[in-house]
């Protein structure tokens, strides 16, 4: 905890000194991985975006393949930036269909094909290093991104119904809580 505490002051304090501030259209493009309490992911992220300066607002798409399970989404969201800090909102879509072992292991898995799922973010982004036209930079996040979670049944008496309650309410907790998901990525941006 320490140790991530020291990255996001070093973020949020070098990270102003290094970025030129140039105002217009700006790519960003980044990887890394974000995980949960049951699931790790890693993450592809483009993002077009127009910098006014001190604050941006703009776009992208999250791709996220599941190490667990080779489970994909795909993430569109709108971004709102100021200075370092930004949140993002938009729909998580499932693109494949569920993994026979994520069933088979009790995982509740969204379909393709099926309603989309919420997906808020925020973060903290700042670049660090000039290198060529562009910056890279560390993306720290914590966000919500529903993906298969387990199913945890409960069977601990002779009542039918309080197993069926029990089994329902942490299946719901443990969904809710695998659908946070702290994240930290390297990206390139360039400011046109």
């Amino acid at each position: 905890m320490k140790r991530i505490l020291i990255m996001l002051i070093f973020v949020a304090v070098l990270s102003p000194a290094f970025a030129e501030d140039k105002q217009g259209l700006r790519i960003d493009a980044g990887a890394g991985l974000y995980g949960s309490i049951y699931s790790t992911y890693i993450s592809v992220n483009p993002e077009l975006l127009y910098d006014f300066g001190f604050f941006a607002v703009g776009g992208g798409l999250n791709a996220l393949y599941g190490l667990s399970f080779s489970d994909f989404y795909a993430a569109p969201y709108a971004e709102i930036e100021l200075g370092i800090f930004y949140i993002d909102g938009g729909i998580v879509l499932p693109l494949n269909e569920p993994n026979p072992e994520a069933v088979s292991n009790g995982y509740i898995t969204p379909e393709s094909g099926t309603s989309p799922l919420p997906y808020v973010m925020i973060g903290l982004a700042g670049p660090i290093i000039p290198i060529g036209a562009g910056h890279i930079g560390i993306d720290l996040s914590l966000g919500i991104i529903p993906t298969a979670s387990p199913v945890i049944a409960v069977d601990s008496s002779d009542n039918i119904f309080a197993n069926i309650i029990g089994t329902i309410f942490i299946s719901m907790f443990s969904a809710a809580a695998d659908s946070i998901k702290a994240g930290a990525s390297i990206y390139y941006t360039v400011t046109f």
